[in-house]
């Protein structure tokens, strides 16, 4: 068979289809905030261990084994797995057996002699398409792709969960420190009434003292139960996470991890192939411009070599006679020639199927940017604050023990107790508030940064 120019320059075409990749946005070579603050960079997928909690292992450990929604994301990577299966099942030869009996009856007003006839045959036929214009290894190709951001997709979906469970846990530790907190106070708030007491028995101050003294314990109280609805929200959210039910799951009490994990340093330009999220829209783009050059292979001849071997007979007990044996071998190809728009419309549809996730993709890079950018602006933030905090906390601690003295000693009023006890309650609440806060920006910037994500080769 002769080919034309346009029979060699159109599969050029589609090679050079397969060869394209997304723009990606190009990367700064600095982060305009400080380095990231996240153990992402390890080569361990389990991010957590960083926080070397074990309570939280636990719970992200059985999550990631029990959510139902990640079951399901897994099980579509394996139907991408048979899918590449399939695809490349094409580039072997195909061998089926071939039987059947049948019979004819003719009409007689034709010139067959015959009023009916029998035939009977069976036999092997082998054929193998020759694969000229990239249609078979462009959907060899795509079937990859889309089988890589399927794996991708479950590793987003598992880091969105166990960064989900990481963040209700650490706030659920934040209410409890908060209790100890209040609980602390609450002892305080004990003393003074009693020492309010003492001295309105001993004539050394009024009633008023007592009753003020009385009100900021029973204020207390009443902020330690108001943490308690909260509480069992946060505990039960992680009971949901875990598959489990609310009424028997319970969360013992324990306090906040000391310190954050320590910080390696993540270039700005490793963050596009460390997210999931982006590699699976990557291997979207790859996938599309494979079915590109599948819907051009389309303007081609299908070009197949085939083979038969087999026995044909009119009579059962002919089968096995030499002469009832036949075989044949050749080339076919098969090409429409009138489908309409058919092919057109199919090569239109991939190529706006292109720019849909190229620009799915483009979209999901600068928020990948966007999102750490302002994470590590936040992270930096929360830690100039911290430092004013123990600053502000120490002063406040201070104030109180002096106000305290000073009342004592009846220099002063209980005005001043109480206003000095609320300033050093408030300090230390916000300190465990922020220490919170930090905990819970850090998990979003692991997040941010694809967590122990390493894309597969």
């Amino acid at each position: 068979m002769k080919l034309s120019p346009a029979m060699v320059l159109l599969p050029a075409l589609f090679l050079f289809n397969l060869s394209l990749h997304a723009e990606t946005p190009t990367p700064p070579t600095n982060w305009k905030s400080s380095q990231p603050m996240s153990q992402a960079a390890t080569t361990s997928d389990n991010w957590w261990l960083v926080f070397n909690d074990a309570h939280l292992t636990q719970m992200i450990t059985e999550a990631r084994s029990t959510y139902p929604g990640l079951k399901a994301t897994l099980a579509r990577v394996d139907q991408a797995k048979a899918a590449v299966t399939m695809a490349r099942s094409s580039w072997f030869p195909r061998l089926d057996a071939t039987g059947g009996a049948i019979r004819d009856r003719f009409s007689q007003t034709t010139s067959f002699s015959l009023p009916s006839s029998n035939t009977f045959d069976t036999g092997l036929e082998l054929s193998y398409e020759l694969d000229l214009w990239g249609r078979i290894r462009g959907g060899v190709k795509a079937a990859q792709a889309t089988e890589d951001s399927a794996y991708a997709d479950a590793h987003t979906l598992g880091l969105l969960l166990s960064s989900e469970v990481a963040r209700v846990y650490f706030a659920l530790r934040s209410v409890d420190e908060e209790k100890q907190v209040l609980s602390d106070t609450l002892k305080l708030r004990q003393e003074a009434l009693d020492m309010a007491t003492a001295r309105v028995e001993a004539g050394a101050t009024n009633e008023l003292d007592r009753v003020r003294a009385e009100a900021e314990l029973a204020g207390t109280e009443a902020e330690i139960a108001a943490l308690t609805g909260p509480r069992a929200e946060l505990e039960n959210t992680l009971a949901l996470s875990l598959g489990r039910m609310a009424s028997s799951y319970r969360v013992p009490v324990n306090r906040l991890p000391v310190a954050l994990p320590s910080i390696p340093k993540v270039l700005p330009g490793e963050l596009v192939q460390r997210r999931p999220d982006v590699a699976s829209a990557m291997k979207q783009v790859e996938a599309a411009q494979a079915r590109i050059g599948v819907a051009n292979a389309a303007f081609f001849p299908k070009v197949t070599l085939g083979a038969g071997l087999g026995v044909a007979t009119a009579n059962t007990s002919d089968y096995f006679e030499k002469d009832s044996k036949e075989w044949s071998v050749g080339l076919r190809f098969s090409l429409p020639l009138f489908v309409g728009n058919q092919r057109k419309a199919a090569v239109a549809s991939a190529k706006a199927a292109l720019q849909e996730v190229t620009g799915s993709y483009e979209e999901k890079v600068l928020t990948a940017f966007k999102e750490v950018e302002t994470l590590m602006a936040t992270l930096s933030a929360q830690e100039a604050q911290l430092k004013a905090q123990k600053r502000l906390q120490a002063a406040a601690d201070s104030a109180s023990k002096l106000a305290r003295q000073r009342y004592a000693e009846g220099v002063t009023t209980y005005l001043e107790v109480i206003e000095a006890d609320r300033t050093a309650l408030s300090a230390r609440r916000g300190m465990v508030q922020l220490h919170s806060q930090q905990l819970l920006t850090t998990v979003q910037l692991i997040k941010a940064l694809g967590g122990g994500w390493k894309a597969a080769k």
